[in-house]
């Protein structure tokens, strides 16, 4: 598998920041806890393949962070 699917936290921040995102909405979208989402914007925890793919969807496909 391809490694280009792996988030960094400096993707994951800016990401949040572009579109005004707290630690709380973003969990909520992707069903994880406020904590997984502050652990992996410090780059203590890796992302899991399911939640990089997610993310990097939301990404490419901006509008659909309204469909969550």
């Amino acid at each position: 598998m391809s490694n280009d699917i792996e988030m960094t936290s400096e993707e994951l921040v800016s990401y949040m920041n572009l579109n005004g995102l707290s630690n709380k909405e973003f969990a909520d979208i992707l069903g994880v806890t406020e904590q997984a989402v502050k652990l992996w914007k410090d780059g203590k925890r890796k992302f899991n393949l399911m939640n990089s793919r997610l993310i990097r969807l939301f990404i490419k496909y901006p509008q659909l962070l309204k469909e969550f």
